[in-house]
């Protein structure tokens, strides 16, 4: 299972940044096309941006800046090995039979199109929950909308239609859209299962991830994950329905069909809900049902990036060489360079200390200079 969250923080792009480790949100963010984003520190000359991302943006109605904030994003999907998703925000009403509105949320969504080819991402998700007149004639106006995007093209991008269980977003039209090359459902699971109906919350989910399956080829299958307390966004562990059980149910799924999941997670704390969501998910893999005995507290702490403090022992992998070096950070008083104990002090305790698993670090060495990857922390 790969977890993000819907939106655009900095933080989150410097975390992706700066490097991962197994237990937080690993390679898929939401970008969201209000395009609010400001990519402080990461400038042109940091990320040596090519000229020929996305050259032709400014040609597709969007501004200056919008089209600069673009190529950024090219290049952090490139550099930084970050797996981006461009989706619709705010929303596209493609079946509305106003002809101005309709053109110009045909232009809008061409011109996503076209980024999302140019940044190698998918492009979730259409939400067709809008009907205007009956669902046949919105239905139709939604399907022409799709024809302009050339989805039979080889290396095409996604396009992902939200299921949300009302108008369009119903399962019996959505699988209408997605018998069509390149489409694929993307299951709101708080829309799709009212709150009435949480008792039977797993035979739910089983249904739709079967639905899924069915219409989703060899693609991920892509969950929306928003919780609701009284129809008001919440956070996973205070609102409808419960992430237990919601994690349980991928992880049965995910065992049972092989299948990869991609979960956005929408919340008023998004990145500490991803954290949250990812942690509990990978801790049922190795602690079984005594997770559920941790508060959220223990399963953020767990779910968190480990950092080199004093009393760390590092794992070290030589970039270059191939080789494994590991030390434990001391106190200055109890270093001992033939118990590989180094004081916090020394240049490579300096290198080391606050860097996260996962990390990149230069050391310097009699013989040079080296990187090494940070591969455990304990």
């Amino acid at each position: 299972m790969r977890v993000g969250f819907a939106g655009t923080p900095v933080r989150a792009f410097k975390a992706l940044w700066a490097g991962r480790s197994s237990n937080r949100p690993e390679d898929l963010i939401e970008y969201s096309s209000s395009l609010k984003l400001k990519l402080f520190d990461f400038s042109e000359e940091t990320l040596n941006l090519a000229e020929r991302d996305l050259t032709d943006i400014e040609s597709l109605g969007f501004t200056s800046k919008q089209a600069s904030q673009f190529r950024h994003l090219a290049q952090l999907a490139k550099v930084g090995g970050v797996n981006l998703t461009l989706t619709v925000s705010p929303r596209i009403v493609l079946s509305t039979p106003d002809p101005t509105t309709h053109s110009k949320a045909v232009t809008r969504l061409r011109s996503l199109w076209a980024v999302a080819g140019a940044l190698r991402c998918a492009l979730l998700a259409i939400p067709p929950g809008y009907t205007h007149g009956s669902p046949n004639s919105s239905l139709n106006r939604l399907e022409r909308a799709l024809d302009l995007l050339e989805l039979d093209k080889d290396a095409a991008p996604t396009v992902g239609i939200e299921v949300n269980g009302r108008g369009l977003g119903t399962v019996e039209m959505a699988s209408k859209l997605c018998k069509r090359p390149g489409v694929v459902p993307v299951i709101n699971i708080a829309e799709c299962i009212p709150r009435s109906q949480r008792e039977r919350l797993e035979t739910h989910l089983e249904a739709l991830f079967e639905f899924a399956v069915e219409h989703s080829n060899e693609q991920p299958i892509w969950i929306r994950y928003c919780a609701y307390n009284h129809r008001v966004p919440a956070p996973i562990s205070e609102g409808w329905p419960i992430f237990r059980r919601v994690a349980k149910a991928i992880r049965r799924f995910e065992e049972d069909s092989s299948r990869e999941t991609c979960v956005l997670i929408e919340s008023p704390r998004r990145e500490l809900d991803a954290i949250l969501f990812s942690s509990y998910y990978h801790l049922l893999g190795s602690a079984g049902e005594d997770v559920d005995n941790l508060s959220v507290e223990e399963l953020v702490k767990a779910g968190a990036p480990k950092v080199i403090d004093v009393g760390s022992r590092v794992l070290l992998q030589d970039i270059s060489r191939r080789e494994q070096l590991s030390y434990v950070i001391v106190e200055p008083g109890h270093a001992d360079p033939f118990t590989a104990r180094i004081s916090y002090e020394s240049p490579i305790g300096r290198s080391l200390l606050g860097k996260e698993s996962g990390s990149l670090v230069e050391i310097a060495a009699p013989g040079g200079n080296y990187v090494y990857e940070i591969v455990d922390i304990s």
